[in-house]
């Protein structure tokens, strides 16, 4: 398996995989931009909406006086909001959530909240995935010059032409 994988690499060449990323920025990008732009309009126009459908709920009780506070209050209540539609089973164990007010909650503002905030930490780990990925993973270069060394000197050993 290996040794596909080695090829595959070699195959694709060094600037492969910046090419895939090149691709993959913008829409990550795009993506970072509009769930914010979402958050910001459920944070503004709809709390009130999403605390009043989530009442019964522990975690919301808790988080109700806020209700005309900054923004930080407000987005930080629309995660505790995410958690429990998104983790449903673990937070009815633990005690979060009301069933209740998750039969009776919405189905659009749902959704809204669970892709906005679950493509907000995508795009956050994406970022620090490439990130890593270009901070240590140079050895990839390092094993593409290595390869296209052995390849022109076994083509060169048997008498073959190997353009470089």
């Amino acid at each position: 398996m290996s040794f596909v994988i080695l090829c595959a690499i070699y195959w694709a060449g060094p600037d492969a995989f910046e090419a895939v990323l090149n691709r993959i920025f913008p829409v990550a990008g795009f993506l970072f931009v509009a769930s914010i732009a979402v958050m910001f309009y459920l944070a503004c126009f709809k709390m009130d909406k999403i605390l009043d459908g989530m009442s019964r709920s522990e975690v919301v009780t808790l988080r109700s006086p806020i209700k005309g506070q900054c923004f930080r209050s407000r987005y930080e209540a629309l995660f505790v909001v995410w958690y429990v539609l998104t983790f449903r089973a673990l937070a009815l164990k633990r005690g979060h959530l009301d069933e209740h007010d998750y039969d009776n909650f919405s189905i659009g503002l749902r959704w809204l909240i669970r892709g906005s905030c679950s493509s907000i930490y995508f795009v956050f780990f994406y970022f620090i995935l490439v990130e890593w990925i270009y901070e240590y993973l140079s050895w990839v270069h390092w094993l593409l010059t290595t390869l296209d060394d052995l390849v022109w000197w076994i083509a060169e050993v048997r008498g073959g032409f190997y353009e470089r």
